[in-house]
Order: structure tokens, then sequence, then C-alpha cells
């Protein structure tokens, strides 16, 4: 069975991604072309969930910074939120959290959004 890299989408701004369990390689592909949807419909507020994201990949890492420009250069934000174990670890060691804001919980990302 394949996984994608986004579960299911909340079409309210700001919008939300619903991690699944695996960031990697094949899922990359997905969470790029999913983020992009997002984009292409006028998304100016993004917030990633990571709640379920168990695995985390240097690809996923890149798709992250990739999806974080890609929001920058339509004057949107992107943010991350419920980070924890391996993804939280390899995303602040390799110190994405300088580059995208990560929160604790989804309320704290609402509140960036709405800063």
């Amino acid at each position: 069975m394949q996984t994608t890299a986004t579960e299911s989408w909340n079409l309210k701004e700001p919008e939300i991604m619903e991690m699944a369990s695996r960031l990697d390689c094949d899922a990359a592909i997905d969470f790029e072309q999913d983020a992009r949807i997002f984009i292409q419909r006028g998304a100016k507020e993004l917030v990633l969930n990571c709640a379920g994201l168990t695995v985390m990949t240097g690809a996923g890492l890149r798709a992250m910074l990739t999806m974080a420009k890609e929001m920058k250069q339509v004057e949107g934000k992107l943010v991350v939120c419920n980070l924890q174990g391996q993804p939280q670890e390899m995303f602040e060691a390799c110190g994405f959290n300088e580059i995208i804001p990560a929160y604790s919980n989804k309320d704290k990302a609402f509140a960036r959004m709405a800063a």
C-alpha cells in the first residue's frame, strides 16, 4: 500500500496539511505536489501539522525548504507544528528551525499566522 505525504486537507485559512507518517524520498514528491496545489489555489498561510510524522529524511527536509521558498515567493507564510522524535531532531539539527517557524501545537501556529 502506497502512502502519500498528506493524509487530509482542511481548506480553511490558514490551510492545514496533515502530514503522513513518513516524509522520505517517495513521499516528498507527493508532499511538494500537494503543497503546490495549495499555492495555486491562492493559499497565503500554510501549516504543516506533523503530529503523525514519525520518519523524515533529507529529501523530506529539502521538500519543506522548497515549499518555504515557494510560499515566500507568493508572499505567504509556512510554519510547522507538532514535530516530535526523529523528525524534530533532524529539523533542529539541520538548522531548519531558523528558516521555518516551528510550534509545539496548532494553536500556537495559528497565533503566528494571525500576527
